[in-house]
């Protein structure tokens, strides 16, 4: 086990206290900020049960649909007796990615051909789930090359090879996004200083033959910051679409999508499991709508090992979304964005909750048939 990830283990499971006899009341406690778009500064709707050793607790009598709350890994010690429908291994090797998607790749569609620019938080790419997808790894700015967990998930949402909604795309990763705990102003400015020298970089690459359709900025803070760095933000923005490259990050995503979650131990494929996170409102049933939350993803540092994810997460929607998008690339290399998100609009279904869901077989014959 390298030193990087005991330390990193060290951290989480020094500021996450499990008491000796675990309660249902305990875990709806540490589970309440899940509750609000943000978590605080409790870490264990984050992390939960992650790298803790349970194996002297008694966790037999704790609420099943509660122990689904929290997150676990692949190094999570459990004790013999669990809930009745709980087998964390069963979960972990369960890869379910959302309606249709694995019909889809076994059609051939996966996104092949198709160069992706992922810009993220600095990590791991050792893991098994993406280090063949990735063409390039870029560091523009040195003093942000501080590793995160981040990038690894958003790469497994993306093109993680069983987790991955475009597991044939290739992808040039920007490790180097800056990482504060707050948000004052000038740190607005150097997140979005750094994200315009990203997408400067990606401009100048397809100009010199990297044909970059899409970038994926899951922590995208091009809105913040001052006036006259948004307004060159924007430029680059329209200076891409021109090129032929979409940039697809939060405001994009929440035009037009939101993210539901499903259950570890419900069927993806009956979008009738998919339920609304408790901190959104009823304008997702207006939207079209990922399923994130209850998959899982790349353990960070390591790589073989995986990390159940409970709650969703537009960090997490995002990729999906540009997946999707990679996945009707292959389809149609000349198709806009914006037809994509008409075509995938028009062929949506509901479940019976209201919210809409995309349906990627009818979304691609129309896509065929627009060729």
């Amino acid at each position: 086990m390298s030193s990087s990830l005991i330390e990193w283990k060290a951290g989480i499971t020094s500021n996450i206290l499990i008491p000796k006899s675990i309660t249902n009341e305990w875990l709806k406690e540490q589970l309440k900020d899940t509750e609000q778009l943000g978590q605080g500064t409790n870490i264990f709707p984050l992390w939960g049960f992650c790298y803790q050793d349970l194996r002297k607790h008694d966790l037999s009598n704790i609420d099943l649909d509660l122990l689904l709350k929290v997150p676990f890994d692949s190094s999570t010690k459990w004790p013999k007796l669990l809930p009745k429908g709980f087998n964390p291994n069963t979960i972990l090797k369960n890869r379910q990615l959302g309606y249709q998607f694995k019909e889809v790749h076994q059609l051939g569609i996966t996104g092949k051909g198709i160069l992706v620019a992922v810009i993220d938080h600095p990590t791991s790419i050792n893991h098994i789930e993406i280090k063949d997808k990735i063409k390039k790894y870029i560091i523009l700015d040195e003093r942000f090359n501080v590793s995160h967990f981040h990038g690894l998930a958003v790469l497994s949402h993306l093109c993680g090879e069983t987790l991955g909604i475009a597991p044939g795309v290739e992808v040039l990763f920007y490790g180097g996004q800056p990482y504060f705990g707050d948000t004052k102003p000038e740190k607005h400015q150097c997140i979005v200083s750094f994200a315009i020298k990203c997408l400067t970089d990606i401009k100048d690459k397809i100009k010199n033959g990297y044909p970059i359709r899409i970038v994926n900025m899951s922590n995208s803070w091009l809105f913040y910051g001052p006036l006259e760095l948004q307004a060159e933000a924007a430029q680059l923005r329209v200076e891409l679409g021109r090129l032929g490259c979409t940039v697809i990050d939060l405001p994009k995503f929440f035009e037009d999508f939101r993210y539901l979650d499903c259950k570890p131990t419900d069927d993806f494929e009956n979008i009738d499991n998919y339920y609304l996170p408790p901190f959104f409102g009823v304008d997702s049933k207006k939207r079209l709508n990922f399923v994130t939350g209850g998959k899982v993803v790349a353990s960070y540092l390591t790589e073989k090992d995986y990390l159940y994810d409970p709650v969703g997460s537009a960090s997490y929607s995002i990729p999906q979304l540009s997946g999707l998008y990679a996945l009707a690339l292959q389809l149609n290399p000349q198709l806009s964005y914006e037809l994509f998100i008409e075509i995938c609009k028009e062929n949506a279904v509901s479940n019976k909750k209201g919210y809409r869901i995309i349906s990627w077989l009818a979304t691609i014959n129309a896509i065929t048939m627009r060729r």
